[in-house]
């Protein structure tokens, strides 16, 4: 019946059903994202009993995560964890891994080399977590050594290395991987769910710590194992931190390394230990998205409300053509609820039919957002399937929204009482509340549609002024090459032969400009800031670590003392050059060529003497503009091996992506590890900004759309309930253009309304995204 009643309205109901499940769908989608990082636990048994421990030293301020800003954890020493082994009546399983999420390594199978992921633990690690084998078996405790020689050579392979390291071989145990050029027996391929500690990506290759005998687990200070303990039954996270507070004094007298003396001794023991709860594994998407899913969960919110008074004003409309069928069951006696169930029972059909529709698409929607934004090196795999979290979220927020929709309608319904049946004039205009509900409803959607369009264009402007922040140099000619070693034990000897020899061979390509090398600029989504201090002044700085040629790549000039040479290496005296505002800053009114800087935040500061002065760029985070920069030779870096080739092209840089790999696998050190035009990294780096302008651009569209589409409801409700008036005005002379005005004239004042009502939410509304706006005010006029 319900079914029939929406078919009688065929474009009403499409348009109601497609308007929900565009509301619906967006609000599902950024769900689901929230779920696969911040809801769902890890696909192990008991994944609330994992908990991780991490030391932090007492200027832990001081080392702050650029992503979160919060400060970095250490790991532990192989002492540390030998102790807290011993205690039995807190863990049941105590393991330790090697954990680094932007550790790529090189790995090499049936002749062929590939960039990938490796996991080095102990051998406790998969009888922990629960993993069970695919194909042979799993490390164990047999394959660690701790105290004795090297670990043995075996791997496990997680799934997707298996099938893309050795193409789903059944007979690939006993065959062999080389990681960074050691070679490892494959010993087992662990299940397709199994993902580890990290849910952005799994590691391909999993080997016991120390299976290439350069790590010492005997010695003390070498903090080298993140651990992670599965507490004990019955034993809760509260309960384990405040035994492992009272405990962590004594494994510390018992770890001291016997060579810490001093205040070095008294750092030791100022470490502090933390115990937190891994149930929702690792992630850095976690972190990196949490600000701007906190953004997108307000707009789709503002979206699913469009969405629904949208609904509500076609409803409307229609239950105004219904009042003579609404009247005669009153009149036959059928109360308020007995009417009001039959609205209800088609706003639930078609948010139901939305939901359905809305699925699909939001778990497309999620999964090419999550896509978007993944910058690793080794593929993706956290996968925002829906789970029951999310099938109750999209079925609540569809039972709200026809809640929500049909309030109107109902409130309508029940102004419809028996004396309406008497009369076949049941379309005669009908004044008061009624009209003004529908008013008040477009009014309200008008003004949440311009909030969505306000907060769209701040984001398109705030992108499109990060994309042209870098002023300075020319962004559009360089190509930046990350190298990576086609094997780690095979370190340059001679690194400024080599790196000059490799610079003049890609000089050499056709359409090849200028070569040069750096440690992060160009484009770069974090700044290293250090202190500079001169006798005048002491002030924050980037620093950034460059090779001879970086000014002329970048297309700037030195517009005082002299560029690096090659001789700037690790014997000479240590040099560097400075930027035009900081110079200024550090020696006003004197030229500083000649004068000494210190570089470092405390003593031992690094003492160096200014050879140049370049123009400010905006070379690194976006955000920072023409920050105050100071720039030291690469090679001066005895421990610097991450060298990134800035290549400045004539024309396209793309044309001489294949060509400049081709020359630096020749040289047999190293390969391309990533390859991208300064435009395609600085786009990279921008995926949070990227994310929020294209989907509030995408949002606020569809409120436009639903806003247009409810116009078309008010005016239809208004014409459907006042057609007999609109014959008896052109029954007295009135011209159509005279009927039009009328209704004209009173949707114009309902559209003033609306947007007067929304510049006000839009400049209230806009505060909370302020921080994720550049260059442009929440309030700008334009």
């Amino acid at each position: 019946m319900t079914a029939r009643a929406l078919a009688r309205n065929p474009v009403v109901s499409a348009i109601a059903v497609f308007s929900l499940a565009a509301g619906i769908g967006a609000n599902t989608a950024i769900f689901g994202i929230l779920n696969a990082l911040d809801l769902r636990t890890l696909p192990v048994p008991h994944p609330e009993q994992l908990v991780l421990l991490q030391t932090f030293p007492p200027d832990a301020q001081n080392r702050i995560n650029i992503i979160t800003g919060r400060p970095l954890p250490q790991p532990l020493s192989g002492a540390m964890f030998e102790e807290l082994q011993t205690h039995h009546e807190l863990f049941s399983d105590l393991f330790g891994f090697g954990w680094n999420d932007s550790n790529v390594r090189n790995l090499e199978a049936n002749g062929v080399k590939y960039p990938g992921s490796v996991n080095e633990v102990t051998g406790d690690y998969f009888a922990a977590v629960g993993a069970q084998p695919l194909l042979g078996r799993l490390i164990g405790p047999g394959d660690f050594a701790m105290h004795q020689g090297a670990s043995a050579p075996v791997a496990v392979l997680d799934f997707r290395g298996w099938q893309r390291l050795f193409g789903g071989d059944p007979a690939v145990v006993g065959k062999t991987v080389r990681v960074d050029g050691v070679p490892l027996t494959v010993v087992g391929v662990t299940t397709r769910n199994f993902v580890g500690l990290n849910i952005d990506h799994s590691s391909e290759v999993t080997a016991p710590l120390g299976y290439d005998g350069s790590t010492d687990f005997r010695r003390r200070d070498y903090l080298t194992l993140n651990v992670v303990g599965r507490l004990a039954p019955g034993i809760e996270l509260g309960g384990a931190q405040a035994e492992l507070a009272t405990l962590w004094p004594r494994i510390l007298e018992a770890t001291v390394p016997d060579q810490f003396t001093g205040q070095r001794r008294d750092r030791f023991f100022a470490k502090r230990l933390d115990v937190q709860s891994i149930a929702r594994g690792n992630s850095n998407l976690r972190d990196r998205l949490s600000a701007p899913l906190r953004i997108l969960t307000w707009l789709v919110a503002v979206v699913l409300l469009v969405a629904c008074v949208n609904t509500a004003n076609l409803l409307l409309s229609r239950a105004a053509t219904r009042r003579h069928e609404i009247a005669v069951r009153a009149a036959l006696g059928a109360g308020r609820w007995q009417i009001i169930r039959p609205l209800l029972t088609e706003g639930l059909l078609i948010s139901a039919i939305g939901a359905l529709m809305a699925l699909p698409v939001a778990v497309w929607s999620s999964r090419t957002l999550i896509r978007m934004v993944w910058t690793g090196y080794t593929p993706l795999t956290l996968d925002p399937v829906p789970d029951w979290r999310v099938i109750l979220f999209t079925a609540g927020v569809a039972i709200a929204a026809a809640v929500l929709f049909s309030v109107a309608p109902a409130w309508l319904a029940m102004g419809v009482g028996p004396a309406g049946a008497l009369g076949q004039n049941n379309q005669r205009t009908v004044r008061g509340g009624h009209d003004g509900l529908g008013r008040i409803l477009i009014s309200g959607q008008i003004a949440l549609a311009l909030l969505m369009t306000v907060a769209a264009l701040l984001f398109v402007r705030t992108i499109h002024n990060l994309r042209f922040a870098h002023a300075g140099f020319d962004l559009n000619k360089i190509l930046v090459i990350q190298l990576f070693p086609q094997t780690a034990h095979g370190k340059v000897p001679n690194r400024p032969v080599y790196y000059r020899r490799l610079a003049e061979e890609l000089a050499r390509l056709p359409g090849v400009e200028a070569v040069s090398y750096s440690n992060t600029a160009p484009v770069s989504s974090y700044d290293d800031v250090t202190t500079v201090t001169a006798s005048e002044a002491s002030v924050p700085a980037v620093r950034d670590f460059i090779c001879p040629g970086f000014f002329s790549a970048m297309g700037m000039r030195v517009i005082a003392g002299r560029d690096f040479t090659w001789e700037d290496d690790t014997p000479t005296p240590r040099v560097a050059i400075i930027s035009e505002n900081l110079a200024q800053r550090l020696f006003p009114n004197t030229s500083p060529l000649g004068r000494s800087i210190e570089i470092g935040a405390a003593p031992p500061r690094q003492a160096v003497r200014v050879v140049g002065v370049v123009p400010e760029a905006a070379l690194w985070k976006p955000r920072s503009g023409r920050a105050l920069a100071v720039y030291t030779p690469l090679l001066q870096d005895p421990n610097a091996e991450d060298f990134q080739v800035d290549l400045r092209a004539a024309a396209d840089p793309r044309s001489l992506i294949r060509p400049a790999q081709r020359v630096i696998e020749s040289l047999g050190r190293h390969y391309a590890l990533r390859t991208q035009t300064a435009r395609e990294l600085l786009d990279t780096v921008l995926f949070q900004e990227r994310a929020i302008a294209v989907l509030a651009t995408f949002f606020g569209v569809v409120a436009l759309a639903l806003a247009s589409i409810g116009i078309y409801g008010v005016l239809s409700f208004s014409i459907a309930r006042r057609t007999s008036e609109i014959g008896i005005r052109m029954a007295l002379g009135a011209r159509q253009s005279d009927v039009a005005r009328l209704i004209l004239r009173q949707l114009v004042v309902v559209l003033c309304i609306g947007i007067a009502g929304g510049i006000l939410l839009a400049v209230t509304g806009s505060r909370i995204f302020t921080a994720q706006l550049f260059g442009v005010s929440a309030a700008d006029p334009g």
